[in-house]
């Protein structure tokens, strides 16, 4: 029985990769670097996507939800990667920038992780920690959203 809930635990890692993939490959199209607000959008669509895991009781709406998030993250993150190159080649070297960003991202990961890890075993609901993860990522959505250009540059 635990090496089939391996398995659907990697399938839903399967449904936000690709996700990933397809909102990377349409980002170029619906989000140009001339209007990189539009990755606003992107960045609520993932934190209501979060929010909407909580009401989730199928593993199939599981994988929808799961796709739906890996889109919004790569619609958000390649634009953003994209301005961060651009403003970082001006300055102190794309290679730098990316590096800086890289170290931030893994660095937010980790927290996240070693957070999420904390509150299951402390007895927290994992509803309760979605909950959190949904409000977060909508309010660093807004937060990063006052700082984007209205244009790009």
């Amino acid at each position: 029985m635990s090496e089939f809930v391996g398995i659907d635990i990697s399938l839903l890692t399967l449904f936000i990769a690709l996700g990933i993939a397809v909102g990377a490959l349409l980002a170029p199209r619906l989000i140009p670097m001339v209007h990189l607000r539009r990755a606003r959008l992107a960045a609520y669509g993932l934190g209501i996507s979060v929010l909407c895991l909580i009401f989730v009781t199928d593993v199939w709406a599981a994988r929808f939800v799961l796709f739906i998030a890996g889109i919004c993250g790569g619609l958000f993150v390649v634009p953003i990667n994209a301005v961060l190159q651009d403003i970082g080649h001006r300055s102190v070297g794309s290679g730098h920038a990316v590096a800086v960003q890289h170290f931030f991202e893994n660095i937010a990961m980790l927290t996240v992780t070693l957070v999420y890890t904390w509150a299951i075993a402390s007895g927290v609901a994992a509803t309760s920690v979605m909950w959190v993860l949904g409000i977060a990522v909508l309010l660093f959505a807004i937060i990063i959203a006052h700082f984007l250009p209205e244009q790009g540059q």
